[in-house]
């Protein structure tokens, strides 16, 4: 069940496209990355914060730049989400939490995608 759940994952990130490459071959990552350049589609759909100048202060003492890791000089973030969407566009399964240390638990999404 996990194998065909992996096959059917694909990951939103604003990351540039030779940062995901790594991460996927580093991590050994089987599932697809789409690019989301600017949080187009995070945009869109109300999945954007943000960063107030303390906080960019603050990742910027971590060495995190999101210009240089994404090519966002508005240094906005996408709020993790997750989504099951069947194929008629009805939504199954939504999970969204501003707090991205919080993400939806595989059993509960293993659980929606065999119901």
């Amino acid at each position: 069940m996990i194998r065909r759940f992996e096959k059917l994952r694909a990951e939103d990130t604003p990351e540039k496209p030779e940062l995901e490459a790594m991460l996927k071959e580093r991590k050994h990552l089987e599932f697809e990355f789409l690019q989301d350049q600017n949080n187009r589609l995070a945009s869109k759909i109300g999945l954007v914060c943000s960063l107030t100048p303390e906080l960019k202060a603050v990742y910027q003492q971590f060495g995190i730049d999101l210009e240089k890791s994404q090519g966002n000089p508005e240094w906005q973030l996408p709020i993790p989400a997750t989504y099951l969407i069947e194929k008629n566009g009805k939504i199954k399964f939504a999970f969204v939490d501003v707090d991205y240390k919080n993400r939806a638990g595989s059993a509960e999404i293993i659980k929606d995608i065999s119901n």
